[in-house]
């Protein structure tokens, strides 16, 4: 994968805007949420299936069964085509979950920006210096 510029939309601030330990902390939560969301995503993504989403699969198909729903046969192509679209269906819904963590983190950032008065020519010169940093430690 390559470097990109990340082109942020506007984050319209709301809310509680008090410069406290409140809002910092708010933001450490809702990064802990999007690594959550993160790792969710990824075990969804990995062929090898660690967070059991073809075993629960396997689980919901073989209840139906009891109760004489058939999904597929025991070993056919529907079945099989519906465990592939289950999984396809269940990352899905982990990337969104993502996505919606991530937008929230932006959000609590946005508001921390705000709060504590931060410029948007400050804000630009701290990012420049980030990337100096990265360039200097070998990152880039």
């Amino acid at each position: 994968m390559s470097n990109r510029i990340v082109k942020l939309p506007s984050v319209e601030s709301f809310g509680r805007l008090t410069p406290d330990k409140w809002l910092a902390l708010k933001n450490l939560e809702e990064s802990a949420e999007l690594v959550e969301a993160c790792k969710q995503y990824l075990k969804a993504s990995d062929p090898t299936d660690p967070s059991g989403i073809g075993w629960e699969f396997d689980d919901h198909a073989n209840c139906l069964a009891c109760f004489g729903v058939n999904v597929g046969g025991e070993l056919g192509d529907d079945r099989d085509k519906a465990k592939a679209g289950w999984i396809g269906y269940v990352r899905d819904q982990r990337r969104q979950a993502m996505l919606g963590e991530l937008a929230d983190v932006l959000q609590t950032v946005g508001n921390l920006i705000t709060a504590f008065d931060i410029t948007d020519e400050e804000l630009a010169q701290s990012m420049d210096d980030c990337l100096v940093r990265n360039q200097e430690r070998g990152r880039l």
